[in-house]
């Protein structure tokens, strides 16, 4: 996880930065902050767009005028062309073109390789609007951009006195109305139409109106998700289900994916698919071309959400949707009682929470805001939590960038200074949970249970205090493995304590049953660390390393297992302080604990995290 709203040499912002967009491979990062330190002579003293680059790592502001005159108004809603060269935004100033004089919100875009800064909330003749205009969006090439506004003379015989939604052309200056029936009808007097999303090549609009004459028989009374097709001009709703019933509530921020054919969108209608009982609002893909509608905001096994879920993303193949959710059943140990951000898998039904660190932890504040890459390979949010990554002091929001699930094919070529070459080629896999397979803090109530994401095979062990310890004093081992399944390649790492001579704790890898595991043994008294093999119910010693080891002190160690190396570190050490080759355990899948105890409460853990290595 990186964070990206960051500025002069990686300085942290000194105010919120949220909402933001990414350009289709990820690299750039569009997004809204009120920090006055992530650019030099940002002295406005209000919100401004930036663009951050991940290759370069430079920040760079947007929201400005000629010759980089910064704007004397707020500005904010970014969003990005495909290649991200073009940021589409709105503004409240009036500096950033000329002849800005209507005082309204207008919407701009911003070309980063020309510097040039123009108005798109125009009419085909270049006039401004008579309102305000907001929530900008591009197609993929950056020559069509949506918008909805207030404004009456932005097209001929505007006369319902609603928002509207417009697409401007900005090849050939021509500005059109999109949220009309199929006959070219402008919507019904008072109506709002809004959020427009459009696809790649700018041909289909999807928006969202609470306007009850778009399409036949639309008498719920409510908003619904439309599509209007700019080449033939039909207009279709798709907040239906499989069988085309409209919704019996109201629907709102729908995504469309770059060839038209999904959408994603969010509602509280209860009749979209068979089974929704949970009373809150969820997300749906709908297939325009099957008309077939699931639900998104399910967790990986298809169990509904217990807490509503908003703001839909879409990849632009269709296939991943990103949303935020307050539910905590859609993924295992979702226990910060907070909003998060997830990604489904339209295809594989999988589920993954992304506002995790790299220890497996969830975060400590809540997330809003995801936004997913065009080919899904990233995902960003932000946060005001302070444990996503190292370092972060300065109690705003801020903004992350995430790997999204799946598997990814890295070649790296490295060429020395006498101009030889080398290439290496790995694939990394990114599970379910944005790179961790499971974590666990033990931050909750006292408790003799570990709770249902493990699996205690050799009691006791209990909650105390917001850690791990040992319940009994039998001279006995006691052992608990993660219910999480991760394959035989693991990194494994644990904080340890032991209050007194004759007592030990481990970290288990590979563990497959209780007779066929590898162990690290943290032992004070040894004064080392200790690796063991465990197989068929015979132990034997690996290898061990001497570390400078006290009673009553907390020890980070950690294990990575990889092939037939086992590889063990001490106390977050980036290189290893011993690495031992075996080929006994090829196989199991399971990581856990085991203390061997004199007394009850002599061995303590905390802060578990179990991933890919």
């Amino acid at each position: 996880m990186e964070r990206v709203s960051v500025g002069l040499a990686g300085a942290e912002a000194d105010g919120d930065s949220t909402h933001s967009a990414l350009s289709r491979d990820g690299r750039y990062i569009a997004f809204e902050s009120d920090a006055s330190n992530l650019v030099p002579n940002d002295t406005n003293g209000t919100t401004d767009v930036f663009v951050y680059d991940r290759e370069t790592r430079q920040t760079t502001r947007v929201s400005v005028g000629a010759a980089g005159v910064q704007g004397n108004g707020k500005s904010f809603g970014a969003k990005f062309s495909g290649d991200g060269r073009y940021v589409a935004f709105e503004s409240n100033a009036s500096n950033l073109v000329d002849g800005d004089t209507n005082g309204a919100t207008d919407i701009f875009v911003h070309d980063r390789e020309t510097h040039l800064t123009t108005r798109a909330s125009v009419d085909s003749a270049g006039h401004q609007a008579d309102g305000n205009s907001s929530y900008a969006i591009m197609n993929g090439d950056g020559r069509y951009v949506a918008f909805f506004s207030f404004a009456t003379n932005l097209v001929l015989n505007d006369t319902n006195n609603a928002n509207d939604v417009f697409v401007h052309d900005r090849l050939t200056g021509e500005t059109v109305r999109v949220n009309v029936d199929s006959s070219g009808n402008q919507a019904s007097g008072g109506s709002d139409s809004y959020c427009p999303s459009l696809s790649d090549d700018g041909r289909y609009v999807l928006f969202l109106s609470n306007a009850a004459n778009l399409v036949p028989g639309d008498t719920n009374g409510t908003y619904d998700a439309f599509v209007h097709d700019r080449q033939t001009g039909a207009t279709v709703r798709v907040s239906v289900s499989s069988t085309g019933v409209q919704g019996n509530a109201y629907s709102e921020d729908g995504k469309i994916s770059a060839d038209g054919r999904f959408v994603f969108f969010e509602s509280e209608a209860t009749n979209l698919v068979p089974g929704d009982t949970n009373g809150v609002s969820d997300l749906f893909f709908h297939d325009r071309q099957t008309g077939a509608t699931v639900r998104a905001s399910v967790g990986s096994g298809g169990v509904q959400a217990n807490g509503g879920s908003f703001d839909a993303r879409i990849s632009d193949d269709g296939r991943f949707g990103v949303f935020e959710s307050d539910a905590s059943n859609l993924v295992s140990g979702d226990t910060n009682l907070l909003r998060d951000i997830f990604v489904r898998d339209r295809v594989t039904g999988a589920t993954a929470r992304m506002t995790v660190n790299a220890d497996g932890f969830e975060a400590n504040g809540a997330s809003g805001d995801g936004r997913g890459s065009g080919d899904g390979r990233f995902v960003a949010f932000n946060s005001v939590a302070t444990n996503l990554v190292p370092g972060d002091t300065n109690r705003a929001a801020d903004l992350f960038i995430v790997p999204g699930p799946g598997t990814y094919t890295v070649t790296l070529t490295v060429t020395d200074n006498s101009g030889a070459t080398g290439t290496a080629t790995e694939v990394i896999r990114v599970d379910p949970q944005g790179g961790l397979s499971f974590g666990d803090p033990f931050d909750r109530a006292n408790s003799g249970s570990l709770g249902p994401s493990w699996n205690e095979y050799l009691t006791d062990f209990e909650i105390f205090s917001n850690q791990l310890r040992n319940a009994n004093g039998k001279n006995l081992p006691v052992a608990a493995v993660a219910d999480t399944a991760m394959g035989p390649d693991q990194d494994i790492a644990v904080d340890c304590l032991i209050t007194d001579p004759g007592n030990s704790c481990a970290i288990m890898a590979r563990w497959s049953d209780a007779n066929n595991f590898y162990r690290v043994r943290l032992g004070v008294e040894q004064g080392n660390l200790a690796v063991f093999k465990t197989v068929n119910d015979t132990t034997t010693l690996l290898g061990s390393v001497g570390e400078p080891l006290s009673f009553n002190t907390f020890y980070r160690m950690r294990m990575v297992v990889k092939g037939s190396a086992l590889s063990i570190y001490f106390n977050n050490e980036t290189s290893p302080a011993l690495t031992v080759t075996d080929t006994s355990l090829t196989s199991g899948n399971y990581a856990g604990l085991r203390s061997f105890a004199t007394a009850a409460g002599t061995t303590y853990y905390d802060n578990f995290s179990a991933s890919l290595p």
